[in-house]
């Protein structure tokens, strides 16, 4: 979890930390604002060692659990370059996935650029 998502959302940390952490798993996080921030345990490890730690099976498993648990309501996905960072995620598999799980059911992703 990025420390700019830490900083927009205060309490986001402690409902990922209470959450689950099997792989594929979601925890989520209810703002002040009525947004909720969704996390996808969907790597297994980090590092600056070139290794790949993104779990692309348990990311796709993840997105699934969101459509299906706001099944009926209009929602947006907004969120980073998941899994690209210190996790060694490929983002043109990545992309796919989101493609694949939210754009083909007409559900709108804004991907950010984070610093």
């Amino acid at each position: 979890m990025s420390g700019a998502i830490i900083r927009a959302f205060p309490g986001v940390k402690d409902a990922y930390l209470s959450g689950s952490s099997e792989l594929g798993s979601i925890t989520m996080f209810t703002a002040n604002s009525g947004r909720v921030v969704c996390n996808i345990i969907g790597q297994d490890g980090y590092g600056r060692d070139g290794k790949c730690y993104v779990r692309y099976v348990a990311l796709s498993k993840g997105m699934k659990e969101l459509v299906e648990r706001f099944s009926g309501k209009a929602i947006e996905i907004h969120c980073p370059r998941l899994g690209c960072g210190l996790a060694g995620g490929d983002w043109t598999e990545i992309s796919a996935l989101l493609e694949e799980n939210f754009l083909v059911k007409g559900i709108p992703v804004t991907v950010y650029d984070l610093e």
